[in-house]
Order: structure tokens, then C-alpha cells, then sequence
């Protein structure tokens, strides 16, 4: 398959991905969207969306250093997109590396206020209470 192949074909190829996540080949799915990521990487909104539904998967797979990697790949290409970070955050948060999770979130509200980073920190804080 060549990148202009790939490329043409993103949408067909990333329904290809999805399906190939249901089946349970998630790592298959996680392939494919990081080689149609590789080629979609002047079209920032689809290169987000293809980095962030890898990082979601391998999240899944309990891949949390890849899933680290395709968030920050993603807040690389956009520092305030807060699915991204908040993904980020959870595949720290998972690897129990709370301080650096804490410094995601901290990173992020500076940037823009956030009722989902305001949720987390409200079920971490009933946790400790309880």
C-alpha cells in the first residue's frame, strides 16, 4: 500500500480499523490507524482523530506507554484539545504515575477552563474522603 493509496482511501481504511476493533484485532486496528495517521499528517483534524481513536484503543489493549504516546502525539499537534489530554491523564493515572496525571491536568486548565477535568478531580477527591 503506498501513502498516496492510503491516503486516498482514509475513510474506507478507518472504518476498516473500526471494524477490525469490534472483531477484537485491536492491535491489527491500532496498525492501521497509525500508518493512515502517518499520511494524514497535513490534515490536522483527521490526523487527530486517527491518533486519538489509536490512543483510545491501545488504552484499552492496557498499552499505556502507546496510548501516552498517541495522546501526546495528538497535543503535539493541538495543546488544548481535551479529549487528547484528558487521555493522556487517564493513561498516566493508569500507569500510577498520579504526579505527572496531576501535571497534565494542571497544564491544561491553565489553558482553558474544563467541567471534565472538574469531574475527575471531584471523584478522586470523594474517593479519599470515603
Amino acid at each position: 500500500m503506498t501513502k498516496k493509496a492510503t491516503s486516498d482511501a482514509w475513510p474506507q481504511e478507518f472504518e476498516a480499523s473500526v471494524k477490525l476493533g469490534h472483531e477484537g484485532q485491536a492491535d491489527r486496528a491500532c496498525v492501521l490507524l497509525e500508518q493512515l495517521a502517518q499520511t494524514a499528517d497535513t490534515d490536522k483534524r483527521r490526523a487527530l482523530a486517527l491518533r486519538m481513536k489509536g490512543g483510545f484503543l491501545l488504552h484499552t489493549l492496557n498499552r499505556l506507554e502507546d496510548a501516552e504516546d498517541a495522546f501526546r502525539r495528538v497535543l503535539q499537534i493541538d495543546t488544548d484539545y481535551e479529549r487528547a489530554s484528558i487521555g493522556l491523564f487517564h493513561a498516566l493515572w493508569s500507569q500510577g504515575r498520579f504526579d505527572d496525571a496531576f501535571e497534565e491536568a494542571k497544564r491544561f486548565v491553565l489553558l482553558k477552563p474544563s467541567k471534565e477535568y472538574r469531574r475527575i478531580v471531584a471523584e478522586i477527591m470523594e474517593g479519599l474522603e470515603e
